[in-house]
C-alpha cells in the first residue's frame, strides 16, 4: 500500500507511521489492524488491508565450490578508468591517420 487514508482533525494529521519489521520473515505481512495510529487519528481502510509484504529474491543463487571462492578471492575487480583511458588512446589514434590522410591529399 503506497497511500493510507486517515480521518483527524488538521492539527492531528502525523508527519509519518512507523511499524516495526524486526521480527517479519519471507511471505509475512503488516496489515492495517497491525497499525499503531496516534490519538484521534483513525483510518478507513479495511484492517485486513496489506500494508507490506516481505517478499524474497527473485534471483537464483547458485552454490560457490571452495576452489571457486579461492579464485573468486583472489580475482582482483577491473579498474574502469584504466579501461576509458585505454579506449581514449585508441579513439585518438584512429583519428591521427585520418588527419594525415588530409595533409597527404594537400601536398
Amino acid at each position: 500500500m503506497w497511500e493510507l487514508d486517515i480521518v483527524c482533525l488538521p492539527t492531528n494529521i502525523p508527519h509519518h507511521l512507523e511499524a516495526d519489521v524486526t521480527n517479519l520473515g519471507v511471505h509475512d505481512s503488516i496489515h492495517v489492524k497491525d497499525l499503531v495510529l496516534p490519538k484521534g487519528v483513525r483510518t478507513k481502510h479495511d484492517p485486513e488491508s496489506v500494508v507490506a509484504t516481505v517478499a524474497g529474491s527473485m534471483r537464483e543463487e547458485v552454490a560457490a565450490t571452495a576452489e571457486g571462492e579461492t579464485a573468486a578471492a583472489g580475482a582482483e575487480p577491473e579498474v574502469l578508468k584504466e579501461k576509458k583511458k585505454e579506449e581514449g588512446a585508441e579513439a585518438g589514434a584512429a583519428k591521427k591517420p585520418e588527419a594525415g590522410k588530409k595533409d597527404d591529399a594537400k601536398k
